[in-house]
């Protein structure tokens, strides 16, 4: 398949150079390199195993490569203290987990505590910063409500105001649409797209071929544990790819909304 491929080398923001991702002896993906593009939308796609997840967890400091490594602006990841990453990067991961009897405002305000010190544990402004998350999301009627008491789709919508409260000038997101109708989930698009366009750098690994292309500016794509191509949507989605990557006889077509492209399925032929 043909995609542009990013191999120019970079000294600033998130980079990955060789990496192997493994679980135990279970090795997930290797032989990666990868710039994360600043200030962009990144959209990472690919069939269920083939290593995104793990990948963004090693973007994001949750998981140690078994070789080659994660570089912030120059530097390997392991050497930024933990307090200094959560003011860096913010992970939302796929299955995040609250503590119990906690409401929903407690959790989302634990997301100031990278910017707080042992002799400032809560900073003035703070409380605002936590109020917009919540309001941002949709969520601030639920404030006082327990985390545990809330839908799937609340619960995502819960976590993706944690993340926006942390004000970290990266954010990764592992299929943050998870759990929510349709509605929702473009509201998720529009915010992804809310916050790159207020200068913050993110990476979600999404399920929607179409979703992606269409709000993404940048697509990685994964198969087998590598990256297989990477691109402008226009570029990387194509009949070919979707056949490849996908298993998927398919057409590209223009989306009439935004005239990016847009996958649909062959009907399959009568029996």
């Amino acid at each position: 398949m043909s995609a542009h491929q990013q191999t120019a080398p970079s000294t600033t923001g998130l980079v990955a150079r060789g990496l192997t991702l493994a679980y135990g002896d279970a090795t997930i993906a290797s032989g990666l390199d990868l710039t994360i593009r600043t200030g962009e939308l990144t959209a990472v796609i690919g069939p269920n195993g083939c290593g995104k997840s793990t990948l963004l967890r090693a973007l994001g400091g949750a998981l140690r490569p078994a070789a080659g490594v994660v570089e912030l602006d120059g530097r390997d990841l392991r050497s930024h203290g933990g307090r200094e990453l959560g003011r860096r990067i913010a992970l939302l991961p796929q299955e995040p987990v609250a503590p119990d009897m906690i409401t929903v405002r407690d959790l989302v305000a634990r997301a100031r505590h990278p910017h707080h010190t042992l002799l400032r544990q809560w900073l003035p402004g703070d409380a605002a910063i936590v109020d917009a998350a919540l309001e941002a999301t949709g969520v601030a009627g639920d404030a006082d409500r327990r985390v545990a008491e809330l839908s799937g789709g609340q619960r995502q919508r819960v976590w993706l105001a944690l993340v926006i409260a942390q004000q970290t000038d990266h954010v990764l997101l592992d299929e943050p649409t998870s759990f929510l109708d349709i509605a929702h989930q473009i509201e998720l698009l529009h915010l992804a797209q809310d916050l790159r366009s207020e200068g913050r750098t993110v990476v979600a690994v999404l399920h929607d071929l179409n979703q992606a292309a269409r709000y993404a500016d940048w697509l990685v794509v994964m198969h087998g544990g590598r990256i297989a191509a990477q691109g402008r949507p226009a570029e990387v989605v194509t009949e070919a790819l979707a056949a490849e990557v996908f298993g998927l006889d398919a057409e590209i077509v223009a989306d009439p909304q935004s005239g990016t492209p847009m996958v649909v399925p062959r009907q399959r032929a009568a029996t």
